[in-house]
C-alpha cells in the first residue's frame, strides 16, 4: 500500500475516529449526550455534512426538528446545560449531540 493510499484510508476513518473519542455523558429526553473536550474534534466535527453547529437555543430547537440533521454541536460558550435539557423536551426526534466542554 502506498503513502496516497494510507493518507486516504486516514482521513476516511478520522471522522469515525472523532465522534469515538467523544464521551459518551448519556442520554438526555432521547438523544446521545457526547462531551467533547479537544479542540481538534471540534473543529473536525464543524466539518462534518450531517452536523449542525449551533450557539443559541433557537438555533438548537431548529437543528432538532430538521429531519435533515442527524448531529448537533454545540460549541463552548453558546448556552448552558440546563437550556439544551429544556429545549430537549420540547422535541420527539432523536438526534446525537456534542456539547463542547
Amino acid at each position: 500500500m502506498n503513502h496516497a493510499s494510507l493518507n486516504t484510508m486516514a482521513a476516511s476513518l478520522l471522522p469515525l475516529v472523532t465522534r469515538l473519542s467523544a464521551e459518551h455523558y448519556g442520554n438526555v429526553e432521547g438523544c446521545g449526550v457526547y462531551l467533547v473536550k479537544a479542540a481538534w474534534q471540534v473543529e473536525l466535527l464543524k466539518q462534518e455534512k450531517d452536523m449542525a453547529t449551533v450557539m443559541t437555543p433557537v438555533q438548537l430547537e431548529d437543528a432538532l426538528n430538521d429531519v435533515n440533521i442527524a448531529s448537533i454541536l454545540a460549541p463552548k460558550g453558546g448556552f448552558c446545560w440546563e437550556v439544551l435539557g429544556r429545549v430537549l423536551k420540547r422535541t420527539s426526534l432523536a438526534k446525537t449531540i456534542f456539547w463542547e466542554v
